[in-house]
């Protein structure tokens, strides 16, 4: 007869293997032979909860509880089941008894810490996190679980150390595969993620959190149909799983189906128990089609109804409304998507400071401005209008990633700090604010300025201007600076055709990384940008432009910033920071928008607006002719 062990062993192997129901029949016989093992319990229920059995499972916890119930192991098992069940206040009663019976067991450190994130505690979640690696430096669990609270709040090279320290221990873990080629999707090295991403898929093909991500990774490498197809099958095999559906409609609107994807989408929402997540699933839909009108109006009995809503799905909700409301140029409206926002209490400041304007505006004057989880790069290159507004060079500082270093060169007034660690972030004294820039339209007006206050905003160095001017100075005007995207379906070189040829003076490139490849093919662009040795090249050589022309990108938003004359070429759901009265933009009001009617691959969208580019084009320039004598003369030389 085989031993136990025996059977632990061979069950586990079956486990390991993902033969879950193999493996609980043996469990199950060790129990028939050995009822008291707590081995073969704990492993059963683990299954059983794997298997979405929680019926069984609790059978199961409760004799596990009865034979050790002090035991950190099932205690930290049972408050699995719990999140499962949706039962957590109990889940929480259980981590806290498995981690007073082991203040370091790992899987008990990661639901706790999971429970202080959902309520806002992060650097408590770090702590723990950091405290219990220590004591299990070898845990893959514990290294996940920080890797994936770094990627959460985008500082991400510790996030894909962690990962891909954790990978070495278990090259074969789906998940860990899956983390690491997230994280190098959010990192913008789209073409290395695949790797990742595609062994997770292979590895747990029922996971459709894999393919949802695989989809998204192949439509930023322009792979719409490819990536239209896993969308399908992800539907197919999970017809009622919105963010599945989400992706898809996605997909086909960058395809120029937009129309056929909300045809599929409505009825699926309209099945869905979940009334609140499917109106917020329609809604989301309606902005990324660029239709946010229709999707405030799918929002407005949510809004009237919020103080009903779940946290979480407030959260939704609010950012939701406030994206769509920014899109739409309707900035009090936006505004009023914070008063749910208790200031005082999220900042630790008395109401009293709250309330007074000239006592708040002195405090943020001096305080430490952080950029917090899912504020992009873009977006903060708009917001810091409102900070240098603020601080008038009064001693305020900015915080964030290592990553977003380069970027705050552009902001020399703001002495910034780079951190990848959330608890090497300098410790709040009663003397410094710390403030998100999330949070920023949340301040007064009256204190912050209004969208164009501050205008211009950057001021490049005058010695490296000057070494840039003399430079160009050799070359006709008018100077027309070009920019353009990595790869589709964004805007490439080539799409520029024949404008190309219509536009007068010098063309200058500033796109400085891998994105200069495409020059190849037009020699006759000067390539600035393999020259900058930094950012701060790209806004002096942008402050002696006559005219800016690209799509969304650091290029268009420096040159907004710098008040020069430029042109943005966005499709229909373009960002909120896009929004023009008419033509004009009104976060940048040197800018004009011109956006094509439909989705698409720029290759097909170009020749329907090339004609608007070169009549902006024409107007721009004649209109800096007329007011500036320097650029007249130049006109008239030529």
């Amino acid at each position: 007869m085989l031993l136990i062990e025996d059977r632990l062993k061979a069950a586990q192997e079956h486990h390991d293997a993902g033969r879950r129901e193999s493996a609980a029949l043996i469990y199950e016989s060790v129990l028939d032979f050995s009822p008291s093992s707590i081995d073969a319990c704990k492993a059963l229920l683990k299954i059983r909860m794997e298997l979405g059995d929680l019926e069984a499972a609790q059978s199961l916890a409760q004799k596990a509880l009865t034979l050790a119930g002090n035991n950190a192991d099932i205690l930290s098992l049972c408050a699995q089941l719990f999140v499962l069940a949706q039962q957590e206040d109990k889940a929480q009663a259980f981590v806290d008894q498995a981690l007073s019976s082991d203040p370091m067991h790992a899987d008990a450190a990661i639901l706790r810490a999971q429970f202080f994130i959902k309520d806002g505690q992060v650097s408590e979640a770090e702590v723990l996190l950091s405290d219990v690696r220590a004591a299990h430096p070898e845990d893959i669990g514990i290294l996940r679980a920080m890797s994936q609270l770094y990627a959460a709040h985008g500082i991400y090279p510790p996030a894909l150390e962690l990962a891909q320290d954790a990978l070495q221990r278990d090259p074969e873990n789906a998940d860990l595969n899956g983390l690491i080629g997230e994280i190098l999707s959010s990192l913008g090295d789209n073409e290395k993620a695949s790797h990742y991403l595609q062994k997770a898929h292979l590895k747990a093909p029922e996971n459709p959190g894999f393919m949802i991500a695989i989809a998204s990774n192949l439509a930023a490498l322009g792979y719409l149909s490819e990536a239209q197809r896993v969308t399908k099958r992800a539907t197919t095999l999970f017809p009622d799983l919105l963010p599945a559906w989400l992706c898809h409609v996605r997909v086909m609107i960058e395809r120029g189906e937009t129309r056929a994807a909300l045809a599929e989408l409505l009825p699926v929402v309209k099945r869905n128990p979940d009334r609140i997540d499917a109106s917020l699933a329609l809604a989301l839909a309606y902005r990324m089609a660029g239709l946010s009108e229709q999707a405030l109006r799918l929002l407005e009995p949510l809004i009237a109804n919020h103080a009903k809503l779940p946290a979480d799905k407030s959260q939704r909700l609010w950012n939701l409304a406030r994206d769509c409301y920014l899109s739409t140029g309707e900035i009090d409206k936006a505004v009023g998507t914070f008063d749910q926002v208790p200031l005082g209490e999220t900042l630790g400041l008395p109401a009293d400071l709250i309330a007074n304007d000239q006592s708040f505006a002195e405090a943020l004057s001096t305080a430490n401005y952080v950029v917090d989880t899912g504020i992009t790069n873009l977006e903060l290159i708009v917001l810091l209008r409102f900070v240098l507004q603020i601080s008038k060079g009064s001693g305020a500082t900015l915080s964030g990633s290592q990553t977003l270093s380069q970027l705050a060169e552009l902001f020399d007034s703001l002495p910034y700090t780079g951190i990848d660690l959330a608890r090497e972030a300098p410790p709040q004294t009663e003397d410094v604010i710390f403030f998100p820039i999330s949070l920023l339209l949340a301040i007064p007006e009256a204190i912050r300025g209004d969208v164009t206050t501050a205008l211009p905003y950057i001021s490049p160095p005058e010695a490296r201007t000057e070494h840039w001017r003399r430079a160009l100075s050799e070359f006709p005007r008018p100077w027309i600076a070009l920019a353009w995207d990595a790869s589709r379906p964004g805007l490439l070189l080539e799409d520029y055709g024949p404008a190309l040829k219509e536009l007068p003076g010098t063309i200058f490139s500033v796109a400085w990384d891998d994105t200069r490849h495409q020059l190849k093919a037009f020699p006759d662009i000067v390539d600035t940008g393999v020259h900058f040795k930094d950012l701060v090249d790209l806004s002096c050589v942008l402050s002696e432009m006559d005219l800016v022309i690209g799509p969304d990108g650091i290029p268009l938003h420096v040159a907004g910033a710098l008040g020069k004359a430029a042109i943005v070429l966005t499709r229909p759901a373009r960002p909120w920071y896009w929004h023009a009265d008419g033509s004009e933009a009104l976060w940048y009001p040197s800018a004009r928008v011109v956006s094509s009617l439909q989705f698409g691959n720029w290759a097909e969208l170009f020749p329907q607006i090339a004609q608007e580019v070169l009549e902006q084009v024409s107007q721009l320039l004649d209109l800096q002719a007329q007011s500036s004598p320097l650029t007249k003369k130049h006109h008239a030389s030529e």
